[in-house]
């Protein structure tokens, strides 16, 4: 039997809409890379700074890995 704590039960996906790593619920993003290209998907405003279509957080197993 698992024991509480260990799972990915209380983890929520990272705020990076390409990125499918999970984390604590205190936390918004895996990693300074998707925060960062999070807040430049949201606005084309910004001049350019291009739009990311892919996680480059760089992690082991997110889904978006290359």
């Amino acid at each position: 039997m698992a024991q509480p704590g260990l799972g990915t039960e209380h983890k929520t996906k990272c705020g990076h809409v390409h990125c499918t790593c999970l984390v604590e619920p205190s936390q918004s993003y895996c990693s300074d890379w998707c925060a960062k290209h999070s807040d430049q998907e949201g606005s084309n405003e910004m001049p350019g700074k291009p739009v990311t279509s892919e996680c480059r957080c760089g992690h082991p197993g997110c889904g978006s890995e290359r």
